[in-house]
């Protein structure tokens, strides 16, 4: 069969469902960023195979701390483990993606072998747990409209929290989700969603997670994959405000401990040094209930069949794109 160069060139499309129906009528060779809940519709037509590819990237939550921007009850690290607690991540994997490809993770490193900590699990789906946490809290349903509330300072203060994402579909469907899996123990969720163009931008341009708009945001992220290195999110002063808006840290997050650790694995030549400084930073944020994995989340690509030669990479995707030729 002969083979023959093309102009290649994007396709945009507005969402999700507009990018799947161009793979199904055949009108796009590479599709990207998809979910794993798509890959058996894809594939059904026996015209495009669905590769997955570790590129380090996680799905999680990330908990806004920041005492000047945050529900004061996410200062209570019982409470943010109550958060865990309350959310059957194990079923929403289930439910709304494919298990096998993306299992739930546990810390922001998981994808980045070996750097996880292999010892750290989970945090299981415990919900009386998580009520006895709230209620040890002092939040009570006092009113009995369903969400817990507490007296702080003179005033009722509902424990309602900002859960916010971007408007990818598949997240929408998990924060509905989640919203009432936590009602099931007196937690609010005021669900956001942001276009991409404004979810990510930073404190200057209005940026929800710089300006600390939110107690959850969930997204997936890596470090410099395959290197671990992300320690700008969480050193204390890379905290974000209007002083300092392109602070990389918008989870407001500030321990002592951890900087001297993120600092030292950054100078640090050894390997086998530097992956057990990861391990006692993981931990650290386990048990501060910082970061709450969702599930572990490679890059899945649709590849017509009609393209030859597509070898794709996590780090670099398109490293061999001068070798892909199109069948006719």
């Amino acid at each position: 069969m002969d083979r023959k160069w093309v102009p290649d060139f994007v396709r945009i499309v507005p969402d999700d469902a507009a990018q799947e129906a161009a793979i199904l009528a055949g009108d796009t060779d590479i599709g990207v960023f998809l979910s794993s809940d798509q890959i058996e519709k894809l594939e059904a037509g026996g015209t495009v195979d669905v590769m997955a590819v570790s590129s380090g990237y996680d799905e999680g939550w990330f908990l806004n701390v920041n005492p000047e921007t945050t529900h004061p009850a996410m200062l209570d690290v019982n409470l943010r483990k109550a958060i865990a607690l309350a959310t059957d991540r194990f079923t929403i994997v289930k439910d709304l993606l494919v298990e096998e490809v993306n299992p739930v993770n546990t810390t922001f490193w998981d994808g980045t072998a070996p750097y996880g900590d292999p010892g750290l699990k989970p945090y299981p789906y415990d919900p009386e747990q998580a009520k006895q946490l709230l209620d040890a809290a002092g939040w009570t349903d006092s009113d009995g409209d369903g969400v817990r509330d507490k007296m702080i300072d003179g005033q009722k203060v509902d424990l309602k929290l900002r859960y916010i994402t971007n408007d990818r579909e598949l997240r929408k469907n998990v924060q509905a989700v989640v919203q009432q899996q936590w009602a099931l123990v007196g937690i609010g969720a005021e669900l956001v969603n942001y276009s991409s163009d404004v979810y990510w931008n930073g404190y200057n341009d209005d940026g929800p997670q710089a300006q600390g708009l939110y107690e959850i945001a969930e997204y997936s992220s890596v470090g410099s994959f395959p290197d671990p290195e992300a320690s700008q999110n969480w050193l204390c002063d890379q905290i974000s405000s209007a002083d300092n808006p392109d602070g990389a840290n918008w989870q407001g997050y500030c321990n002592p401990q951890l900087d001297e650790l993120l600092k030292k694995q950054a100078t640090t030549l050894d390997r086998d040094v530097r992956i057990q400084l990861y391990y006692q930073i993981q931990k650290i944020m386990y048990d501060e209930v910082i970061y709450i994995g969702i599930w572990k989340d490679p890059d899945l690509w649709s590849v017509n069949k009609r393209l030859q030669g597509a070898k794709l990479s996590g780090a670099t995707p398109f490293w061999n794109g001068h070798e892909w030729a199109v069948t006719p």
